[in-house]
This record gives C-alpha cells, sequence and structure tokens, in this order.
C-alpha cells in the first residue's frame, strides 16, 4: 500500500503515491493536525475540545467535536488510521504507511542529540535533515492558542538543532559550515554566547583573524549595551595568547557555561520579548503579565 505522506511545516498537504490528495469538503485540518503532533496517542475527546473549541461550552465542543470526526471518516486514507478506543476518546494511528514531517522532524532532533557524545558524523547528517525539514510557517491558516504554543516548542527544538549542527560542524572542521549555521542562531538569538563562540573561531580557522576579532569586538559592543555586562569569554581565549588557535587545538569550540550570567540575562530579555509577542498575537483585551 502507498505511504501516505502529510506535510505540516506549511498549509496542510497530503501526498499519497506521489500524487497530492484532495481532502474532503469541510475537511477539520485542525483536528487532523492537532492528532499529527500527538501521534499513537490515545486522547481524551475532552481534551481535543477543550482545546480546539476553548471558547466554546463543552457540550459545543463536544459536538463539535464529533462532527470533525465524521469528516475526517469520510475520506477513506485517513478513516483507516482514525481510531476511536472508546467514547471518550481518539487517536491517529500511524505506522510505515504513514509519514508526518513533524515527526520526522522530532524524531531525527532527537537522534542527533542522543548520538552527539557517540558518533557525531551520523548526529551530524541527522540534526541535518531535522533542519532541512523544518519550516517557520507551521499550520498557515490556523491560529488558535494550541497552534501558537507548537509554533513555538518546534521554533525552540530547531534552534537547538541549529546550535547543534553548528557546533558538529566544527568538530567535523567543516568550519564554514558551523560558521553558517552558528549565524542562523544568532540572527534569532543575538546573545546566544556559544554561537558566537563558534563564528569568532570558525573565522579563525579559516584563516580571517581580522573578521574574527571583529565578531568580537561586535558582540563585546552588544553586550554592553544592551546587558552592561561583558562577555564570559576572552578574545585570548577563543584565538590564543601566541598567535594560535588557543582552545580549539581539541578540534572542538570552546564550550560555553549554559549557567553563566550574560546566558541568564539574554534569556530572561529572549523570554520578555517572547511574551511581548505572545501578548501582541492575544490582542488588545488579552491584558498585561
Amino acid at each position: 500500500m502507498p505511504v501516505l505522506r502529510v506535510n505540516l511545516f506549511s498549509a496542510l498537504q497530503l501526498h499519497c503515491g506521489g500524487r497530492e490528495v484532495s481532502l474532503v469538503a469541510n475537511f477539520p485540518k485542525a483536528l487532523f493536525a492537532y492528532l499529527c503532533l500527538h501521534y499513537d496517542e490515545i486522547l481524551q475527546r475532552k481534551a481535543v475540545a477543550s482545546a480546539l473549541w476553548p471558547e466554546a461550552s463543552a457540550d459545543r465542543a463536544r459536538g463539535a467535536l464529533n462532527t470533525a470526526i465524521w469528516r475526517m471518516r469520510q475520506d477513506p486514507l485517513i478513516a483507516s488510521r482514525l481510531e476511536t478506543p472508546s467514547r471518550d476518546t481518539v487517536r491517529l494511528v500511524t505506522d510505515r504507511r504513514t509519514w508526518i514531517d513533524i515527526a520526522a522532524f522530532m524524531v531525527k532532533c532527537e537522534r542527533a542529540s542522543d548520538l552527539a557524545a557517540r558518533d557525531e558524523t551520523a548526529a551530524y547528517r541527522s540534526v541535518k535533515q531535522a533542519i532541512n525539514l523544518y519550516n517557520p510557517e507551521f499550520l498557515i491558516g490556523i491560529d488558535e492558542e494550541w497552534a501558537l504554543i507548537e509554533r513555538t516548542r518546534l521554533e525552540n527544538l530547531w534552534l537547538d538543532a541549529v546550535l547543534l549542527a553548528a557546533r558538529l560542524a566544527f568538530s567535523q572542521k567543516d568550519y564554514a559550515s558551523a560558521e553558517a549555521y552558528a549565524q542562523i542562531s544568532i540572527r534569532h538569538e543575538g546573545f546566544r554566547e556559544e554561537a558566537h563562540s563558534i563564528c569568532i573561531q570558525a573565522a579563525a580557522f579559516q584563516g580571517d583573524r581580522l573578521r574574527a576579532q571583529k565578531m568580537f569586538a561586535d558582540f563585546r559592543t552588544l553586550l554592553l549595551n544592551e546587558l552592561s555586562v561583558k562577555p564570559s569569554f576572552s578574545l585570548d581565549e577563543l584565538l590564543g595568547q601566541q598567535g594560535e588557535i588557543g582552545s580549539c587545538q581539541s578540534g572542538r569550540p570552546l564550550a560555553i557555561d549554559a549557567g553563566d550570567p550574560i546566558k541568564l540575562r539574554s534569556n530572561l530579555k529572549n523570554l520578555r520579548q517572547s511574551l511581548d509577542k505572545f501578548e501582541q498575537m492575544l490582542g488588545p483585551e488579552a491584558g498585561g503579565y
């Protein structure tokens, strides 16, 4: 039987046997996407209804869910994968006949993290595959709170994957890629010290010491202007005091303590910015924090 491919990292799309699947009229895309995110889990219908129809009464939400499940069953490809173990539960069952991009992304991120300590080559390959799957425009057109929360969660997974890719690329002596991944991390999380450290060291390893020095100076200025602190590492630690690549002799970038004050302060600043953005998405009636 052909594999059903489900793409959620954009507008919802289904493909089977190399052809796009046309969904039935009024197909409940939000419910299907929610079930895909929780694939193979037995979900309580009450919890699903509350997440998808938060402003409706319990009875109306349950009725809307029952109708949505009925509509999903009108599509044979979906109906064969949809189970209701009891009158109070529902589950989307996946197997080798089903591929979901978000599921593949999460699996590859987890695999890369697990492999990083013992097989860097395999970890690097897995994390690059995860990064290539990601698309920030997750579930275009679905703006309910649960979807916004999932977008944030998946973005955080992607950012962690990007930084891991930078770290692994550096260890593999692929300094150009290490710098490129670190720059992506910096564009999204400008105060992340490890990303700046990798960028500076990767530039130096590529023979561009002047650019590495400028990167450090720019980062130092950013921290002083925005957080009134200095980097927790010095340029000498990164580049060496005798004109050598000091902290990189092992082939690994200088490790930055995740608990250092700059990291904590920048995390607080990023959290405040995220809360501000979330409040703006909720609208003026949401109130302050």
